[in-house]
């Protein structure tokens, strides 16, 4: 914008390592898109002041896990029935702030 500011934005995807068949609750991870704007304020030719916002939209996820325990653990009577089933939204905010000075 001029000498003593400048003004930053970009965007990001970001792909889900996780496959689908392998999502849990532990772990509902699915893939996303990016938006972050910053500003740089230069208030000294060796101190400058940064600030950053990102917000991540998180495509929305789901699982349909099936029960593989086969037989009760010890000190129960019975195997817990049916399948484990979610669906998951998530959204990430992210705020930065940074001093930065040179000697």
């Amino acid at each position: 914008m001029n000498t003593q500011w400048k003004l930053r934005f970009g965007t990001a995807y970001d792909k889900t390592p996780v496959q689908d068949q392998f999502r849990t609750p532990r772990l509902p991870d699915e893939s996303r898109v990016w938006l972050a704007v910053g500003t740089q304020w230069q208030f000294s030719k060796q101190g400058a002041l940064d600030f950053g916002y990102a917000h991540e939209f998180v495509d929305d996820a789901s699982s349909n896990l099936p029960n593989l325990d086969p037989a009760p653990p010890p000190g129960f009577t019975a195997s817990p029935k049916g399948n484990l089933v979610g669906n998951y939204k998530a959204s990430v905010n992210i705020l930065g702030i940074q001093l930065r000075y040179s000697f």
